[in-house]
């Protein structure tokens, strides 16, 4: 009697489609009754537009595979087959079936080495190649490799030139391959080992059968539907999804994204041309961020995610495109188990956070978990996953040693395998996966599944893509065990600092599982089987935190970066940017060094003082001299090429650039900010008269030039300013790039014929009320409390709407009153509102490259009249603050080296 964690799987609709024993235990029996139920209909169509109905496959491969066994006599070795994901592939697919040998599909995007691997593991002599992949299949000769090449175009060719005489007699080989089912083998898969050498997987008729039966009893799919196949045919599911659609008489609409990206799968599924789609979740999260909001794929009916754990906010994200009567399906399973276990979602389905279920077994399996013991666990409890069924695959090819240690047979006589991941069977009977079983690892005396902490990474609303991986020191003494997140930012949001990401997980999560280290990259690296390739993510530097080697100021001062960058430990080496540190977190550093230490450090001191025990001597020395000028900041002045200058946002720290002068270290990377912003000043009543002032700085810090501005956000309005007085001065300005600034109402193009900036109704917005940011000010009758010349000295355009007395006031005085926290940043950033409303844009006709994010409001063709030199127009997808920010400042920076790297040279 089976126990409660070890649940059998029970389809009665599979029970009412075959009340007799069963299904045909071949898989050609299968595809012959396909071809007599629906000849005519078509059976394939790719990417070329070729299309090919089931009596064409039939007819092409019953012709192919005679073909192969002149080829091969009696040579029963497996069967290479190097061919591209189009209609052929399922022609010759289909032969190598029907000859009764093993094939063995390689995965032409495979390292050469790696095929070559393969195919002497394999023993295959003889390969089944098109002819575009026949200078591929020619460096895998040789001892120990390929010796013959039979060239599919060439069959293909000679079958379709003869008539198709439905009078002519199958040869009678083809028998043998009628003849094979059950457990008799029909293909050899090879996944990735933990050697680093490929394991050969036998896959047999029977377990396909049952698992392809029992998969159309849930996705009820038939004639009339169309299957995209997206995975590589090389794979047990991209294999097992071909023979599925092939089975039902579905067509088989074959694309492969790694060729030809998303664009022409998402046309497809546009058009309706695709019904039913399985994939990895991170091709369905690339359809869900290809599609318009609110878009619909009406004749989608089935999304099925497989290969890796798929979340929660996925499914909902998909389902929100697709009509009332879909569903969304969770397929567990393995090379070595085929099908595992499945998970089926409807629409209107509650879809909790976190990690789907794997859900309940596939027909014919039972999931058993045991202890350390190999004793059946309680319901709830966690332990090793265990498959039961006889239709697991045939083992390892060649592998006796690995096939005693993964497969055996339980004590009711029925084979099962060590999948090697933990698991637990809920109350509900529903399988869940907890990770693999040797990846749990002791935090500070604690066990942690790196699973449960990526699951709490991808219920943020701001990261798509996570991983998490132990770093387990190497150095001598070894110092502790940290846990390292890698995480893929949303491009529809502000990137998170990792300080924010570490306060968002500690909400959920206890300390211990906290990551110390987040790097943020903008896409995680995969496997060929489009799996997360942990081995290709980049190093995490070794940090070793040592509280002994602190003195008490030290102490003092690690207590506030903790704090600020959500960390538990600190090294007095530790570099505050290096952790995780942004504009922002440096904001709330200095405030609280204010507060705790009563001395008001810049933020250059940061840039100047990177590391704890630097910054802390820093502060203590509270009589360290000032910045020769307080606008500046200065990133390695010293070196020799072009300088750049960044003039930053409203608001903003100068530096907001120091990630992008990371990504330029030859040349010096000056940065400015508004004047007054961390000193009490009087603050530059005019984007003319800033502009004034950084030009004048820029020529003292480079008196020759030529000069490589650039400006973000309002800093963009800015740079165009520097740009033309420096031109008016005689100075050479290189180039001028504009990063993500929102066109402002005031404009002079080259064909205006007067300025717009008199007309004061072109800054208000679609007749709202007047606001400090959209309009305006308007004046209030009956105020007489302050005398005319110093309220017009406040608020020269009058008193505005009463609810935004404060800000205004705050705006007006920014630069004479110093404020707290983010209140003085506030109050600079609504003083730039004022000073963008009196300024008027003029045309600047040198170089310059306009970089757009995600939903800026002006396109391309809004700049026309202000940009009117030679241009580029970049495009990085991501909000408007990350754009300067790790990981899409990469991108921005490759962007504007290619930019630069192409201006022509000075006479």
């Amino acid at each position: 009697m089976l126990s409660s964690t070890r649940i059998p799987f029970d389809d009665p609709e599979f029970s009412e489609r075959h009340p007799d024993a069963g299904p045909p235990k071949s898989l050609l029996t299968h595809w012959r009754l396909a071809v007599a139920q629906s000849p005519d209909s078509p059976a394939a169509l790719d990417a070329d537009g070729v299309t090919l109905t089931y009596a064409e496959v039939d007819r092409l491969s019953d012709a192919v595979a005679v073909a192969i066994l002149d080829a091969v006599g009696d040579d029963d070795r497996p069967i290479a087959a190097v061919l591209a994901h189009d209609s052929r592939a399922v022609v010759a697919l289909m032969a190598l079936l029907k000859t009764g040998r093993i094939r063995v599909v390689l995965d032409t995007h495979l390292p050469e080495q790696r095929l070559a691997q393969i195919v002497e593991l394999s023993t295959a002599a003889l390969a089944l190649v098109d002819d575009r992949h026949r200078g591929l299949a020619e460096t895998l000769r040789g001892p120990g490799g390929l010796r013959t090449l039979l060239s599919l175009d060439e069959l293909l060719d000679a079958a379709s030139a003869r008539t198709g005489d439905v009078d002519d007699v199958p040869d009678a080989r083809l028998a043998t391959g009628a003849a094979r089912e059950g457990k008799d083998p029909f293909e050899i898969v090879f996944t990735s080992g933990s050697t680093g050498v490929p394991k050969g997987v036998v896959q047999r008729h029977g377990a396909f059968v049952n698992d392809i039966d029992g998969v159309l009893g849930l996705r009820k799919i038939g004639p009339g539907d169309s299957s995209a196949i997206v995975l590589p045919l090389s794979f047990v599911a991209g294999s097992a999804n071909l023979l599925l659609t092939l089975i039902a008489g579905a067509r088989a609409v074959l694309v492969d994204p790694r060729d030809a990206g998303l664009a022409p799968l998402v046309a497809l599924m546009r058009a309706g041309e695709i019904t039913t789609l399985a994939g990895t979740p991170h091709l369905v999260r690339g359809i869900v961020a290809a599609l318009g909001e609110g878009e619909m794929l009406d004749g989608v009916s089935i999304i099925s995610t497989l290969g890796e754990a798929v979340h929660g906010r996925d499914v909902r994200e998909i389902l929100a495109h697709l009509p009332a009567h879909a569903r969304f399906m969770n397929e567990v399973g393995s090379s070595e188990t085929n099908g595992i276990a499945v998970h089926v979602v409807e629409q209107g389905d509650e879809v909790r956070d976190g990690a789907l279920p794997a859900g309940r077994p596939f027909r014919g399996r039972a999931v058993r978990i045991v202890d350390a013991d190999g004793r059946d666990v309680a319901p709830g409890e966690a332990g090793e996953v265990l498959v039961v069924s006889h239709y697991l695959s045939g083992g390892y090819w060649h592998a006796p040693e690995l096939n005693a240690e993964k497969f055996g047979v339980d004590g009711d006589g029925v084979p099962f395998v060590r999948q090697g991941d933990l698991g637990r069977v809920g109350a509900d009977g529903v399988l869940h996966l907890l990770g693999r079983g040797d990846a749990g690892v002791k935090i500070r005396g604690y066990l942690v599944e790196p699973s449960e902490v990526e699951g709490a990474l991808l219920a943020m609303d701001d990261i798509t893509e996570a991983v998490v991986i132990p770093q387990i020191s190497q150095a001598t003494p070894p110092a502790p065990t940290r846990l390292a997140a890698y995480v893929v930012p949303s491009k529809s949001g502000r990137t998170p600092s990792s300080a924010a990401i570490r306060r968002a997980l500690r909400a959920v999560l206890p300390e211990y599982m906290v990551p110390s280290e987040i790097v943020q990259l903008p896409a995680l690296p995969r496997t060929e089987r489009g799996k997360i390739d942990r081995r290709a993510l980049p190093p995490v530097p070794e940090r070793r935190p040592d509280v002994d080697a602190m003195d008490q100021r030290e102490l003092a001062m690690s207590t506030i970066w903790q704090q600020v960058l959500e960390l538990p430990e600190l090294a007095p080496d530790d570099d505050f940017m290096a952790l995780g540190g942004d504009s922002l977190s440096a904001e709330e550093l200095l405030s609280l060094v204010k507060e705790h230490f009563g001395v008001d450090v810049p933020s250059a001191a940061i840039l100047q003082h990177p590391t704890l025990r630097e910054f802390t001597a820093r502060v203590v020395a509270e009589a360290a001299p000032e910045p020769a000028n307080p606008d500046v900041v200065s990133f390695h002045p010293d070196a020799a090429g072009t300088p750049f200058f960044g003039f930053a946002g409203a608001g903003a720290l100068a530096l907001t650039f120091l990630p992008l002068a990371k990504r330029f270290p030859d040349s010096p990377f000056h940065a400015f900010q508004q004047h007054g912003i961390e000193r009490r000043a009087v603050p530059d009543r005019s984007v003319e008269a800033m502009a004034a002032r950084h030009a004048r700085s820029i020529v003292d810090l480079h008196p020759s030039g030529p000069y490589r501005l650039i400006g973000h956000s309002f800093g963009g309005v800015v740079a165009l300013e520097v740009a033309r007085q420096l031109t008016e001065a005689g100075r050479e300005v290189e180039s001028v790039t504009i990063l993500d600034t929102y066109l402002p109402r005031n404009v002079e193009t080259a064909d205006s014929e007067e300025s717009p900036a008199a007309d004061e109704s072109l800054a208000v917005s679609g007749g709202q009320e007047p606001t400090l940011a959209t309009g305006p000010i308007r004046a209030l009758a009956g105020v007489k409390a302050l005398p005319s010349v110093l309220l017009h000295r406040l608020v020269p355009d009058g008193l505005p709407p009463r609810d935004e007395y404060g800000r205004q006031i705050r705006a007006h005085l920014a630069g004479y009153l110093v404020h707290r926290g983010q209140r003085q940043y506030d109050s600079f950033f609504d003083r730039s509102v004022l000073l963008m409303r009196k300024h008027v844009v003029r045309p600047c006709p040198g170089r310059a490259a306009l970089v757009l994010a995600d939903e800026n409001p002006d396109g391309p063709l809004a700049w026309d009249g202000v940009l009117t030199g030679d241009r580029r127009d970049i495009v990085i997808e991501a909000e408007h603050t990350s754009i300067l920010r790790e990981p899409f400042v990469a991108q921005l920076a490759d962007e504007l080296r290619a930019f630069v790297d192409a201006a022509p040279v000075s006479a």
